[in-house]
């Protein structure tokens, strides 16, 4: 990894790779859902849709022309907490791909009618999340965990959010978000130090400093109830059972990621074999640490049928417990381990995978070597630790939303 500073002071992590002569150029933002106002939500969602489509010298077709006819794949990735804008291709066209990425960066279009459009793709985005289950009840779950604060919505906002957005938002986002005081280059590929410097120098090195992002800060109030039931169209039903959690970077982060997989991230986790495999009163079953900025949850989601919901939520309770009691044993703590080593390994073999998550680390959690580091910090959970850990998390207040069909199954 080589690490150095344009002149305006943007960081940049470079790792040289070897095999194919590929690369992929990363340019990322603190700058996302938790900077929004609440009433705009999903304004930087908007902002990085519309950067994609124009420049000020690039109309649409031309800037589409221009990728294609080097074969590079422009695309932008966004959560709660950042965003991103990337592209990947050929090294021998790193010239090229680094003076259209800027060019979007620096100088792109806004139009009212593209604004509309967008606006549009957003709202049948948010339709048909009304088709898929989990989407409906985790829509549901945020809204009453996370009430009041940046996490309550989808990270893209919601349609009665995004009709409040105008191009002079999507400007001042624009602004904010990719000025020098804020964007971080992580860029991964077969391509040489000097010509990664000079020309990203040559393209991003004039962007000017603007406002900088501040951490954000605001409090997430506890549901004022432990349970919701909704009615749903599916023919299933679906429970969300939410426990709060510390900051992604909490020294926890590693042990909660292990217990995490232990309870229902595999085919043999205890959720899963225990509501599964031995009961049958599971379609779906599993656990998921939903890692944020500020405050992050642990959730365990069961689609099920309706008939099935009272003892399904029996047994949670007394796996948990049994959990909370007993913890885990060595053999079965080892064998986790070596899953989320295995996984993690193989999610980083390309040269996007490594721009992403080294930018990631670096944004996130402050530093790029944190992604190596975390599979130490894995290899140290003990058993001890996670019983700890399990009796911390469990026996708080949790939240849960139960749908269930309309008619009966």
């Amino acid at each position: 990894m080589q690490i150095f500073n344009l002149k305006n002071n943007i960081k940049v992590l470079f790792e040289k790779t070897g095999g194919a002569k590929v690369f992929s150029l990363k340019i990322f933002s603190p700058i996302s859902a938790t900077s929004e106002d609440i009433s705009k939500a999903g304004v930087c969602a908007l902002t990085n849709n519309l950067m994609q489509k124009a420049t000020m010298s690039r109309s649409k077709e031309r800037l589409a022309k221009d990728i294609d006819d080097i074969g590079a794949s422009l695309s932008s990735l966004q959560d709660y907490d950042f965003s991103c804008l990337s592209i990947d291709c050929l090294s021998e066209f790193f010239v090229s791909a680094a003076e259209i990425l800027s060019d979007i960066i620096i100088n792109p279009s806004f139009s009212a009618d593209e604004l509309a459009f967008e606006k549009e793709m957003l709202k049948a985005f948010f339709k048909s999340n009304q088709d898929d289950i989990k989407s409906v009840v985790g829509e549901h779950f945020a809204k009453n965990f996370y009430n009041g604060s940046s996490y309550q919505y989808h990270y893209c906002g919601s349609p009665d959010t995004t009709d409040n957005i105008n191009l002079d938002d999507i400007k001042a986002m624009h602004k904010f978000s990719y000025n020098a005081s804020n964007i971080l280059i992580s860029i991964a590929g077969n391509i040489d130090f000097e010509s990664v410097k000079n020309v990203l120098e040559r393209n991003f090195g004039s962007i000017k400093e603007g406002q900088k992002f501040k951490e954000p800060q605001f409090a997430v109030k506890s549901p004022s109830k432990e349970k919701e039931i909704i009615d749903g169209k599916f023919n299933q039903a679906f429970i969300l059972t939410g426990f709060p959690v510390s900051s992604l970077r909490d020294k926890n982060f590693a042990a909660i990621s292990v217990l995490s997989n232990i309870l229902g991230g595999r085919m043999t986790s205890r959720l899963f074999i225990e509501l599964r495999e031995k009961l049958g009163l599971a379609y779906e079953v599993g656990s998921s640490y939903n890692a944020k900025l500020v405050k992050s949850h642990f959730s365990i989601y069961i689609g099920l049928d309706k008939k099935n919901i009272d003892l399904t939520l029996k047994r949670i309770d007394e796996i948990l417990k049994n959990f909370c009691a007993k913890g885990v044993g060595k053999e079965e703590l080892n064998n986790v381990k070596t899953y989320i080593k295995g996984i993690y390994a193989l999610s980083r073999l390309t040269t996007s995978a490594k721009s992403r998550f080294y930018g990631l680390k670096e944004l996130l959690w402050g530093d790029y070597a944190y992604d190596e580091s975390y599979l130490n910090e894995v290899e140290s959970v003990n058993e001890q630790t996670i019983r700890e850990i399990a009796n911390e998390i469990f026996k708080q207040k949790s939240f849960t939303i139960i749908l269930k069909p309309k008619k009966e199954i």
